[in-house]
């Protein structure tokens, strides 16, 4: 879609960036660029969605205060204009995994493990475009007393790597994309007359596929969690593999040494009892245990 179609005007009467919907038809909609403030018609015919130009394109092409009008800066606009002090907004679920090599049969091993589950959140305090973690983030904020961010991405506007370091993830901070956002505005999967603004505050706060966590203060503690029972498994398998080897050697394949036959070991921090040939580690919490 052409520079000149554009998604929010500023009304010239509230100074404030208004939907096409919220307006008159044509020169009656009294709203200007937000780049070039050269005046806009606002444009609701049936042939694609509604939206704004400029009046004059002569005049728009001669100006000397050039418009360099981006759909994506005028949606982060609006977007921090739809935000007030506190808000609602759901999340989704968080989950990653870790590697670690066994040994040469079997390779790489890995864990999966759950951050958060899928939740909402009311976020509180909040401030816009507001240094956080040594970057601007679009939106501040708290959730029940830990710092929380929001940053807008698109295609010429990826997520900071300050806020992807996961050494210090004593914060919460998600990216919202706003590339579905601009798809509805241009390819005419928007119905004549529906509100960009509305669906934008829609998108904001309802849709998770358009989320992506980027540090979460749960993150190191799960992540260390995972850790322990991959270690777990590895030296489960290695303990299979060398008592398999070793039966096989000898002829004693299946076989339990009596003395080992009956006995088991004891996890008093969350009370599971396993084999004692199966090793000195809670395959629950992951604690040693004691001989029962």
């Amino acid at each position: 879609m052409a520079v000149t179609l554009i998604p929010f005007g500023l009304s010239e009467e509230s100074n404030e960036l208004v939907d096409v919907s919220e307006v008159d038809r044509g020169s009656a909609c009294h709203c200007v660029c937000p780049s070039c403030s050269q005046k806009l018609q606002a444009i609701k015919g049936e042939d694609r969605a509604w939206h704004f130009r400029h009046a004059s394109r002569h005049t728009f092409e001669n100006t000397t205060n050039q418009c360099e009008y981006s759909f994506y800066h005028s949606v982060r606009m609006m977007a921090r204009q739809l935000i007030e002090s506190e808000m609602s907004i759901c999340l989704p679920s968080y989950t990653d995994s870790v590697l670690a090599e066994a040994y040469a049969s079997v390779g790489y091993l890995a864990e999966t493990f759950k951050v958060t589950p899928a939740s909402s959140i009311t976020l509180g305090g909040i401030e816009l475009e507001e240094h956080f973690q040594n970057v601007v983030v679009d939106v501040k904020g708290s959730v029940k007393g830990v710092d929380f961010c929001i940053y807008l991405t698109h295609p010429d506007r990826p997520a900071p790597f300050e806020l992807l370091d996961k050494n210090y993830s004593s914060f919460g901070a998600i990216a919202i994309d706003l590339t579905r956002i601009h798809e509805q505005f241009t390819t005419n999967t928007m119905k004549h007359g529906d509100s960009l603004k509305a669906l934008l505050k829609e998108h904001i706060e309802c849709n998770l596929e358009a989320k992506t966590w980027l540090n979460h203060p749960r993150f190191n503690k799960a992540k260390d969690h995972a850790l322990r029972k991959l270690d777990y498994r590895i030296k489960k398998l290695q303990y299979d593999n060398d008592k398999a080897a070793q039966q096989s050697q000898t002829g004693l394949e299946g076989f339990t040494p009596r003395s080992s036959q009956g006995k088991v070991r004891h996890c008093y921090s969350c009370n599971v009892s396993w084999p004692l040939i199966e090793g000195y580690i809670c395959p629950k919490c992951l604690k040693p245990g004691q001989l029962a």
